[in-house]
Formats: C-alpha cells, structure tokens, sequence
C-alpha cells in the first residue's frame, strides 16, 4: 500500500499539547514487553563512586576499572555501570546543574526467570527511590530498553522526575559510595510489596529531597514534617503500639522521639561539634519546663517557631544556628529512613567534623 501525503490524513482531535506530542507524534511504548529476561537503561545525575567492583573497559580490555555496584533484593539483581566522569567532568556538571548518564543499569531476576514490562518498570521506580534516598534529589532510571535473551523486543519512551546534578553533602562516603548503594537498593526492592512502607517511602522521599533544596530552614522544618509522617505510619499503622488518638496526645516532640526509640536511628543529644546549636539548646532549656531538653527539643522547637512565628522569637538566631539546626534535623531525617527500611551499613554522618572520604560510622541500630 503507498504511503499517504499529510494532506489525506484526518487532523486528530485535540484536547492538549501533551496528548498531541504523547499520542501523535511518539507513542510512549513500543514492542512486546510480555517475556523479558533483562532490561537495559541510563540513570541521569547517578553517583560517584570510589569502590566499585572491577570490570573491564572495552576500549582497553587490559585495564579493569573499578565501576560496578550491585544489589539484589526483592528476587531482583541490578547492576549499575559507572560512565568514569572524570572529577573535571563532576565539577563541571554541578556548576552548570546538567544532566548527564552516569550509570548504565542491568536489571533481571535472580532465578534468571522472564518477567514482565510492568514488573520491570515497577523495579525500576524502587531503584529510582533508592538512589533518591542515597543521593537526597530525584533520580530515575530512564530509556529502558527490554531484553529476549539477546534481542532488544520492548521499550518505553517516558521516564519520571530528575533534578539537576548538585551534591546535596549526604551520608554517602566515596570510599564506600558502590557498598552503600548497592545494599540500600536491595533493602528498598525487598520492602516494596508492604503496600504501607511503599507509600510512607514515597511520601517521606519527598520531604528529604525538599529540605536539601538549599534553604536552611526548610531544612528544619520538613525533616520533622518528615519525621511525624513516619512516626504515624510505623507507630501506629504498622506496629499498633499506639491507637489514632493516643498518638496525636504524644504532641510532634514525642511523636518522634517514640519512633526514634523504636527503630534506635540515633542519639538525642546535640553533637559536641555543632557548638552554635549547643549554646542555643542551652538558652532555650533556661526557659523550658520539660525535665529532659535535648537536641531533638531543640530542633522541634526551631520548627515550631518557623512555622507559628511569635514576635521577637527567631530574632535572636544566628546564621550559624540555623544551618547546624538544618544539618541536625537532616541527619535525624536520614538516619531514621535508614533504619526503616533496614539498613545496616556505614554511614559518613552529615553531623561529623571529619569531612575527608573515609571517616565513616556503623549506624546505631546494627551495633550489638
């Protein structure tokens, strides 16, 4: 049958520019994704890693490099290639905050068994959480591309939200960035199917990534908004230990320090480090009634006083407060995602004076 000219072909209906450039011009999938035995695909603005596993560069197969981080959880195997920027490469991606392929992701079933289109894209939104948890801005996995054995048969041209490269100053250490990722990974993947710690994931995820949008005290106060959201879902929707109305009575102080109790995410007291934030605990426990005034006090109250501002109340902050207030309440806000999902490697702590790669921590809840 010839080809038809523009001219004979009806205009299709319109209801948006988003329906025409999605159904119009480039259908959002294409092939037969019911079989697959591995899918391919690029994570944008990934990580930077010093201890990857060794594989052999095929522009020079005498020299391996160290670029390879892997995780298995959930029955899945996933495997992330890095592209080797040079640190030249890295300085100038976040000075511009671009994007660029960083890894190259192998993703398929630990018992080599096929799966599905869906299966994959849903593995494929937990890698995407994960590395938006390790990294503390929104990545993804995009342009995946399904495998039959050795035959490319499906592909989806869609993919969800990243941010520009930027380095947020996680608990990420390079000297063990590839160990890190690869167990949080597998940790993410294994608790995805519990329907209320995969929406409590969601939901908590975007707080983290909106309290390192660079303004400080942001970052104090959705670390603990953050922080109340998870203190509901696992207090009182997965444990129990608390009923609807026993919880809201805790107040947003003891809501947390229940759920930090619980999980053992971290210690209360103010870091012999974070001085200006010691001092103004100090200043602030003169006035307070509470028996115990400590360092998760002292954060809710900053909160507090952020979001139900009283006159002459915060005038007396200093910068230098603020930002150790920001750096505290982040530290609580990750180390406690961590224990939730189960976590149990090491961590280099936000909070730490030791900023050189290599200082890291065992994290609380996996010490004897």
């Amino acid at each position: 049958m010839p080809a038809r000219s523009a001219a004979d072909l009806e205009p299709p209906s319109r209801v948006g520019s988003v329906e025409q450039l999605t159904t119009m011009i480039y259908p959002p999938e294409f092939g037969d994704g019911t079989a697959l035995t591995r899918v391919t695909g690029l994570v944008v603005n990934g990580f930077d890693a010093g201890d990857g596993q060794l594989v052999t560069d095929p522009a020079s197969w005498r020299w391996p490099v160290s670029a390879r981080t892997v995780g298995r959880g959930g029955g899945w195997a996933v495997t992330l290639d890095s592209t080797a920027l040079s640190h030249s490469d890295l300085t100038e991606l976040e000075r511009s905050r671009g994007y660029q392929a960083m890894q190259m992701v192998e993703l398929s079933r630990e018992d080599g068994e096929a799966f599905s289109a869906q299966q994959a894209d849903e593995a494929l939104e937990v890698i995407g959480y994960g590395l938006t948890l390790a990294l503390g801005r929104h990545v993804c996995v995009m342009l995946p591309i399904g495998w039959r054995q050795d035959a490319p048969v499906w592909t989806r041209w869609r993919f969800r939200r990243i941010d520009p490269f930027r380095d947020t100053g996680t608990w990420l250490d390079h000297m063990i960035t590839s160990a890190q990722v690869g167990e949080l990974l597998g940790k993410v993947l294994d608790i995805w199917d519990d329907e209320l710690r995969r929406e409590t994931l969601r939901d908590t995820c975007s707080y983290l990534v909106q309290a390192q949008s660079g303004q400080a005290e942001l970052g104090i106060t959705l670390p603990i908004s953050g922080l109340t959201l998870l203190s509901y879902s696992h207090l009182v929707e997965r444990l129990g230990a608390y009923s609807r109305g026993q919880w809201k009575e805790l107040g947003v102080e003891r809501q947390i320090r229940e759920l930090i109790k619980s999980l053992r995410s971290a210690d209360l007291a103010v870091p012999v480090d974070l001085a200006y934030l010691e001092a103004l605990r100090v200043r602030m426990a003169t006035t307070s009634p509470k028996p115990i005034f400590d360092a998760l006090s002292c954060i809710v109250k900053m909160r507090n006083a952020i979001m139900h501002p009283k006159p002459g109340e915060r005038s007396d902050w200093t910068y230098e407060q603020i930002v150790e207030g920001y750096l505290l309440a982040t530290h609580l806000f990750e180390m406690t995602l961590l224990a939730y999902v189960g976590y149990r490697g090491q961590v280099h702590p936000r909070i730490a004076s030791e900023r050189m790669s290599g200082y890291v921590e065992d994290v609380p809840w996996a010490r004897a």
